[in-house]
């Protein structure tokens, strides 16, 4: 009876912030996912030094309030109402399309990261190897394969998984891929952040050749660049939060943790990378941080029909502690 319990997987409640991450690799909505082709064409560049415009897919008016709220800030205590009343804004932050970094960029940012896959359990092998991690791990359906390695541990089973689902996509989106609307395109090889009009004015010949020699792993590289993640967390971060007394700063405290790596076989590459800063405020800038906040940039790759989706969540776990005292004291 005991091994019976123990074999059971227990069905996770869903809670806001799973209910987000289900919600933004839906394909239901599809007129929220970006082509490739929009991605390729996107005015926005993570490679430039000013990059506006990452809230224009949220109402400005919600915007304003928050930021209303923000300027108002006394305590910490004050910033757990503000995440408390606008928790569903902050988990659901779309982002807009914008140009991924260059793969020579991307493969600079992934030295220094360590990454999770997680796949479906029918992928996982029949016993455990050298690459299999000692504890079960389940998030969102899906079960840890490979935990906290540098990414050439990984490559090889992100071109057999993602090669599976592309094997496995219909008629429509294999012609979708032959109309030219496929992932290599995003890819800039250059290395070099070259423009848009440098890219037009290369050889035609020498853009094919380096096509045929992408792999899927590329896409994910550039996918999971912190330059983009973790720049785009940052600057929403700052322009939400930051005050003429309020300063935004990356956190030295706490951990970034492990970029995360879902496959699912809906056909969407969901890439989950965390950020965590400091709010502080400037007239006690050598005391400690008001309050954290966590944010993780989601990135969904839908290999299946050739587009891309982001968004954020922002969260505060020390400004829930301050609703929860807040609470217990009768205030």
């Amino acid at each position: 009876m005991g091994n019976r319990t123990s074999r059971r997987t227990k069905k996770q409640k869903e809670t806001p912030r799973t209910r987000s991450l289900k919600h933004f690799r839906s394909k239901e909505q599809n007129k929220a996912w970006h082509t490739f082709q929009q991605v390729n064409n996107s005015e926005l560049n993570c490679m430039d030094a000013n990059n506006n415009n990452l809230l224009s897919l949220v109402p400005a008016s919600s915007i304003t309030s928050i930021k209303e709220r923000v300027g108002a800030v006394k305590s910490w205590v004050d910033f757990g109402s503000i995440f408390a009343d606008f928790s569903t804004l902050l988990l659901t932050i779309p982002l807009p399309p914008q140009r991924l970094p260059s793969l020579n960029q991307a493969e600079m940012d992934l030295e220094r990261e360590l990454f999770s896959v997680f796949v479906p359990a029918q992928h996982l092998p029949s016993k455990k190897d050298a690459i299999s991690p000692r504890k079960t791990q389940i998030k969102d359906g899906l079960h840890a394969r490979i935990v906290g390695k540098k990414f050439h541990v990984i490559e090889e089973l992100l071109n057999t998984s993602c090669q599976r689902l592309v094997d496995a996509a219909s008629v429509d989106a294999v012609a979708l891929m032959n109309d030219g609307d496929s992932w290599e395109e995003i890819i800039d090889t250059a290395g070099g952040g070259a423009t848009k009009d440098q890219g037009e004015a290369e050889d035609s010949t020498t853009c094919t050749t380096k096509k045929r020699n992408l792999v899927p792993s590329d896409l994910l590289k550039c996918a999971s660049s912190r330059t983009l993640a973790g720049g785009d967390s940052y600057f929403v971060v700052q322009e939400i939060f930051s005050t003429n007394k309020l300063l935004v700063t990356p956190s030295h405290s706490e951990s970034q943790g492990a970029i995360e790596i879902m496959i699912f076989d809906s056909g969407v590459v969901s890439i989950r990378t965390k950020s965590v800063f400091d709010i502080r405020s400037v007239e006690e800038m050598d005391g400690k941080e008001m309050v954290e906040i966590f944010v993780e940039h989601v990135m969904n790759v839908d290999l299946f029909q050739n587009c891309m989706r982001r968004h954020l969540l922002i969260e505060s776990p020390s400004s829930k502690l301050a609703v929860d005292l807040s609470d217990m004291m009768g205030l």
